[in-house]
């Protein structure tokens, strides 16, 4: 061009537009979340030949998501991106190790195996091997969210709110919504201030404040549970959700504390590191937990 050589180079290599992944792994591995969730999960499949890991498509599903791919058909070609793969926590980012040669170069998931990990929290067959356990999720939830609450906060506002989530396509459980004139489910949520506490999907065929009072209950009883026991004749937190929070909490604020080499002298315990302590055990004895504190 006007005596200048004009050359095209598309060898640029592996690209990606998603950098944002790299923040979203960053508190991943803070917080433990997928690795929690994927505790919630039961794996039926032979490990011998299991190429992904349950943790690692919990991240891709859950990180596409958050970068704005909802849908499943957009991992065929997310699977592709080494950016993405490393930070779901695959070890061969460009798909070199894959057992079949016409999976060399995708080292993630494609939609069909995403699409049988979602399927399996309805269904169990020679394909859907992977039964997650709803009760445990919820509970999942509402601990993360317990314990992100602030301790000293004198007022917690619960904000309840119902809302559309509207259906494309011949869904199971679509039903047409006159206020908001489409099909739709109708989640439930709850929130304390930006801190997510419930997320309930239900279909749209209902009252929006159906099973608030229930959810609420739930809810109430996990944050005045957590505190508890205050005190040797203190009862205990309910079993499930509450004594757990409780437990978390308690061994939150003992780990932090000994890692910090905090000391209790018999007149000086400012953090309540022995109330804590003896709170633990009093949880574990009283509802016949098994636990290794050691």
């Amino acid at each position: 061009l006007g005596g200048r050589r004009v050359e095209a180079d598309f060898s640029g290599g592996h690209l990606s537009s998603d950098g944002g992944c790299l923040l979203l792994r960053e508190v991943d591995r803070a917080h433990r979340i997928c690795e929690e969730l994927a505790g919630c999960f039961t794996d039926h499949r032979n490990q011998d030949f299991v190429e992904h890991d349950l943790p690692v498509m919990l991240r891709q599903r859950i990180m596409g998501i958050a970068l704005g791919y909802e849908d499943l058909n957009d991992h065929d070609r997310l699977r592709l991106d080494p950016l993405l793969a490393a930070a779901c926590g695959r070890a061969d980012v460009l798909g070199e190790e894959r057992h079949q040669t016409p999976d060399k170069g995708r080292p993630l998931a494609g939609k069909s195996t995403l699409n049988r990990l979602e399927a399996g929290a309805w269904r169990r067959s020679g394909l859907h091997k992977i039964e997650a356990h709803a009760e445990r999720i919820e509970s999942l939830l509402l601990r993360q969210g317990v314990k992100a609450i602030p301790r000293k906060r004198r007022v917690i506002v619960l904000d309840f709110d119902a809302t559309d989530d509207t259906i494309h396509g011949g869904q199971e459980g679509r039903f047409y919504h006159g206020y908001y004139g489409d099909y739709c489910y109708l989640p439930l949520y709850c929130f304390c201030g930006d801190i997510p506490l419930w997320a309930q999907l239900r279909t749209s065929d209902r009252d929006a404040s159906e099973g608030t009072v229930e959810a609420l209950g739930r809810i109430v009883a996990a944050i005045r549970d957590q505190y508890l026991p205050r005190g040797a004749k203190d009862r205990l937190p309910e079993p499930g959700i509450p004594s757990v929070v409780a437990l978390v909490d308690k061994l939150d604020t003992l780990a932090v504390a000994f890692s910090l080499g905090m000391e209790v002298s018999g007149s000086a315990d400012p953090f309540g590191l022995r109330r804590n302590a003896m709170g633990v055990v009093s949880i574990l004895m009283g509802h016949g937990y098994d636990a290794d504190l050691e």
